[in-house]
């Protein structure tokens, strides 16, 4: 769906696409879907559900507070649009959080007696983790029930989740010399379960025919789930933390590490998966009855239906048999800005299942969002830069414009960290998002497990004499917002761009003029050629970037050594203040 393609291109009329309307509400393809579909059987709708990996605790001296501990993995979702908070019952690898009676999952506490390797670099971190959650337990307190107190107290729905697979529990994707099959250096989130069994796991022979430039080099020791043991230590581990817990409901994360049968078995393999679900759901019903509640059953999956359907998951039977309360399309690790709802809106539409965009913490970049902008290795290999607010906003205002239910944050404690919740603020609402300064941007080629992420990114890019058209989802109306906008420009980042080069770049078949041309006399810089397209020319939904290479005056050996290439494509649009963020006046405040 991303593939540049090179030919030319007109315009395309978004005439048909969704319009916002009153109250943050969606017409269009969700106005439909609010009105006809099924009711959800969960009490309420979620704006925002906030992903915790589990880990604050390993960046925190022992030993915390109970209520330094609630404050450290909850303070970020205090007053903000956060419904639900799901937080893992295994922190990683194959440990948990409570004392486990499971075959496959061992307390993380009683890991400390057991291993020495305490993950190499990262050992220390591991050791504060363990040592908060040893001292938390010694003091009479368990770590999930404080958790799900603050939940209660701050109104939010408490969920555990399950990693399906994990790498966390080892420190090098190579085998072990000692242990054949295994990979080195496991560590504390290992378990007698995972080293016992090398032959559960998918393997180099499961990777042979993997579908890509190169299988990933962590997924021969990620666990197979054709066999019968790996899928009942799931269930397992997942009822035994639903019947100790008085849970809103349970995640299944797929997409944490992606990849759960041999290459070419995933078809063939794939109604075992689905009677993973079966079984999972009949077990969440049967606890939930007990209780005289629903326990919600949610499964966070590749970003489109192919995607997820390759690897072994046929979530539309999922949806359909009504074995799942929300699906959560989601990019691996980073970020993709091109990435459409649309189809998961229109397979659940008669469905009680809800539909829940992924955004992730950060993206692939050409550049290194630095300000030494010399380094030797600049603008070589794509960075993983975390998201900017602009960027936060332009995500999210893609998602609800494709009718989704609500948006769904994964690692986003990384970027609180940096103190930004800003926009944590405004994802709950579409009408929030509305004027919003955004930064819409192509995705750029991330080259990890490609055969469950379809929708790869074309950049990077070779320019040529034959256009290239890459695609841009806006959901701004531009023409209609035309008096609050201060801003809309259009940027390229160019990597080997030279004085003499010419190019030519149009939006919606209509050509722009360079704004900020390179000028002889300049000294080398990060190329970013600046256009500004007028607000009639955005598209409130599809836009096609043209770029094509006219000429270049320089040696043919050198264009041939030093091609140009498109490394960074953004829109970027600004509005006007009180919508807009505003700027001081120069002078504003005493120059001392």
């Amino acid at each position: 769906m991303h593939a540049p393609r090179r030919v030319a291109r007109g315009g395309v009329s978004a005439a048909n696409l969704t319009r916002r309307v009153d109250h943050g509400a969606v017409v269009g393809l969700n106005a439909k879907r609010t009105m006809s579909s099924p009711s959800s059987r969960l009490r309420r709708r979620y704006r925002v559900m906030w992903n915790d990996d589990g880990g604050t605790a390993s960046h925190y001296h022992p030993p915390l507070s109970p209520e330094r501990f609630k404050q450290i993995q909850l303070g970020y979702l205090h007053g903000y649009p956060v419904d639900a908070y799901l937080y893992p019952l295994c922190f990683s690898g194959y440990t948990t959080t409570f004392p486990s009676r499971s075959r496959a999952y061992t307390f993380i506490v009683d890991r400390l007696q057991q291993v020495q390797n305490f993950g190499g670099h990262k050992g220390l971190r591991q050791y504060r983790f363990v040592d908060n959650f040893r001292r938390l337990w010694e003091a009479g307190h368990d770590p999930t029930e404080l958790l799900m107190q603050e939940s209660e107290r701050l109104d939010i729905d408490f969920w555990l989740h399950l990693r399906m697979n994990d790498w966390h529990h080892w420190g090098a994707s190579e085998d072990d010399p000692d242990r054949p099959g295994l990979p080195a250096n496991l560590n504390l989130y290992s378990s007698p379960f995972y080293e016992e069994h090398p032959e559960y796991l998918i393997g180099a022979d499961g990777v042979a025919g993997y579908r890509g430039d190169s299988p990933p080099r962590a997924m021969p020791y990620l666990q197979d789930f054709a066999h019968e043991e790996v899928r009942e230590s799931r269930i397992e581990v997942m009822v035994e933390a639903c019947e100790r817990y008085d849970v809103a409901g349970f995640h299944y994360d797929f997409m944490r590490i992606p990849g759960f049968f041999k290459i070419g078995q995933e078809q063939a393999n794939a109604p075992l998966m689905t009677d993973l679900i079966r079984r999972s759901r009949s077990e969440l019903d049967r606890i939930g009855q007990a209780r005289g509640k629903h326990i919600g059953f949610a499964v966070r999956v590749p970003s489109t239906i192919a995607g997820a359907q390759g690897i072994g998951l046929d979530v539309p039977t999922w949806i359909q048999e009504g074995l799942v309360d929300l699906v959560i399309p989601s990019c691996f690790f980073c970020t993709d800005f091109g990435a459409d709802m649309t189809e998961w809106v229109e397979l659940a539409r008669e469905e009680p299942v809800r539909i829940y965009a992924g955004i992730e913490e950060a993206y692939r970049a050409g550049h290194t969002g630095h300000l030494d902008v010399s380094a030797l290795d600049y603008g070589t290999q794509p960075r993983r830069l975390l998201l900017d607010d602009e960027m936060i906003s332009a995500c999210a205002a893609n998602h609800w414009a494709s009718g989704v239910d609500g948006i769904y944050t994964f690692n986003w404690h990384c970027k609180t960290w940096a103190g930004n919740r800003l926009n944590l603020d405004n994802l709950g609402d579409a009408q929030r998002l509305e004027f919003r300064d955004k930064l819409y941007a192509v995705t750029r080629r991330d080259g990890q497990y490609q055969y469950c992420d379809l929708q790869a990114g074309p950049l990077p890019a070779r320019l040529g004499p034959e256009q290239l058209v890459l695609d841009m989802r806006v959901a701004d109306d531009l023409t209609s917002a035309a008096e609050r906008l201060e801003s809309c420009r259009l940027w390229l980042h160019l990597i080997d761009c030279d004085v003499t080069d010419r190019i030519e770049v149009t939006l919606n078949g209509v050509e722009l003029a360079c704004a900020n041309p390179l000028i002889p006399g300049q000294m080398e810089t990060p190329v970013w050629l600046r256009y500004e397209p007028a607000p009639e020319l955005v598209n409130q939904g599809a836009n096609e970037v043209g770029i094509r290479l006219l000429s270049r005056d320089i040696p043919l050996q050198v264009q041939e050594e030093a091609p140009i290439n498109l490394a960074d494509v953004e829109l970027e649009i600004r509005y006007l203040f009180p919508d807009g963020k505003g700027s001081e006046p120069r002078g504003y405040r005493p120059r001392t």
